[in-house]
């Protein structure tokens, strides 16, 4: 018997069709990613010299700057430069620079292990230095998340300040508008200087 297939619940809205017969739509994405891709090439740029400076302060060895995308973060497209980034089961240090589509830019700095260890006093004692009205700290329970939800960041102030005195990890985050985007390697230059300011004094 021939097997009948039943469509009557399957159903596409006039919206979906548009897209569908959209054949420029997937062309137009690529064209964007690779936009963004040139952007955090040119924030990588920025980066060098802060990162060369800074480097030996931190560790022997900085991994090579890694630009990557996805297409799944909470179900839209994402592009990351990491550098400098130093990842392990334990330890991390790790400066995130993101464009998460529809909705920011991002730069974070993630410590963990070991990194976090050696800076919390440093961090705390800063907080006033850090604080501003685009700075972020994680209170999420897992620190892969960068959305800017409650349950994942709060701005920072005095009196969420002792996180960094008692977290499993702590990741600093300055959200930066999408309209912003020709500032984005000097925004992630100038959090990054900052920061390792900070932690290398």
């Amino acid at each position: 018997m021939e097997q009948k297939i039943i469509t009557n619940k399957l159903k596409f809205s006039n919206k979906e069709l548009l897209f569908l017969a959209d054949s420029d739509l997937l062309i137009r994405k690529r064209f964007l990613q690779d936009k963004i891709s040139s952007l955090l090439e040119l924030t990588e740029t920025a980066l060098e010299p802060i990162v060369s400076s800074f480097g030996k302060s931190l560790t022997n060895d900085i991994p090579q700057a890694k630009i990557s995308k996805g297409e799944n973060y909470l179900k839209l497209p994402y592009m990351v430069l990491d550098y400098p980034a130093l990842f392990s089961k334990k330890n991390v240090f790790a400066y995130r620079t993101m464009f998460y589509w529809g909705n920011f830019f991002s730069t974070t700095l993630h410590l963990q292990g070991k990194y976090l260890e050696k800076n919390r006093q440093r961090l705390f004692k800063a907080t006033d230095v850090l604080i501003n009205k685009k700075t972020y700290i994680s209170t999420g329970v897992s620190p892969w998340h960068y959305h800017y939800g409650s349950d994942n960041y709060q701005l920072l102030s005095q009196d969420n300040c002792a996180k960094f005195l008692s977290d499993p990890f702590i990741k600093i985050s300055d959200k930066i508008e999408l309209d912003e985007w020709h500032n984005l390697p000097k925004i992630a230059a100038g959090n990054l200087q900052k920061i390792l300011q900070i932690i290398t004094d």
